[in-house]
């Protein structure tokens, strides 16, 4: 009995780790998909990760997905390519 209770508290100390160390992939116990879950800005995303299958590749999905979320609050949106002349025509001439 003793042994349960301290388990049970290690248990929750990981709990608690996990969730202040802001770890956002688990598993879902009914699908057995992994989901990426975190907050930005106080809103909530909330993404499933079809095709990971381990948690390395959930954590490295879940990677690229914050760098997406990233770089569009930055703005460093990919430029559209410009062709030069029409760079030259649009803004050297002028």
């Amino acid at each position: 009995m003793v042994f349960f209770f301290i388990a049970e508290k290690i248990y929750h100390c990981y709990l608690i780790r996990d969730y202040l160390c802001n770890k956002a992939v688990r598993r879902r116990k009914d699908t057995g998909k992994w989901v990426c879950d975190f907050y930005y800005n106080g809103e909530r995303i909330v993404k499933t990760l079809k095709f990971a299958r381990t948690k390395k590749e959930a954590e490295s999905a879940e990677a690229v997905i914050m760098n997406q979320v990233f770089q569009q609050a930055y703005g460093f949106d990919a430029k559209p390519d410009k062709r030069f002349e029409d760079f030259v025509i649009e803004t050297f001439l002028p």
